[in-house]
């Protein structure tokens, strides 16, 4: 109980400095931020690094892939921002897959390995289920099923 009460506590933190730092600006200096980078072969790389760092603080993927629009244009803010997506993806599920994995395993009891035992043996349903049914935020996802 008191290691969900102490990873919940810091979700809530994450959310709520992400939501005091970034602020109702934030989609305009991260236009402008990426725009810079419109010329040149950084722009997929400078993509990839603000998805991946936006997803610990809960940015809502509809302004990254916005910003990524403006910024690059609708073809290649479409791509870069696909491939930014997948490697946030990437990254989250694996980081949840390692140090999580073992935190559950060690103090998450018997209700939670009943769980992570139905989602590691029916992966494509759960992950079908909380894909189509608005639930917890896109890196809370990836790590919860990196876990299980």
């Amino acid at each position: 109980v008191l290691a969900t009460a102490l990873l919940l506590g810091a979700m809530i933190a994450l959310f709520a400095v992400g939501k005091s730092q970034l602020g109702l600006e934030a989609e305009g200096r991260l236009e402008d931020w990426l725009a810079g980078f419109r010329q040149g072969p950084w722009g997929l790389v400078a993509a990839i690094v603000v998805f991946t760092v936006s997803a610990f603080f809960g940015a809502p993927q509809f302004i990254l892939i916005a910003a990524c629009v403006v910024a690059f244009g609708p073809w290649f803010g479409f791509l870069y921002s696909w491939i930014a997506t997948v490697v946030s993806a990437g990254v989250t599920y694996w980081l949840g897959r390692g140090p999580t994995a073992r935190l559950l395993a060690r103090h998450g009891g018997k209700t939670v390995g009943r769980l992570t035992r139905f989602v590691g043996k029916n992966a494509f349903h759960a992950s079908f289920m909380i894909r189509n049914v608005p639930s917890a935020p896109f890196i809370v996802v990836n790590m919860a099923f990196g876990a299980a």
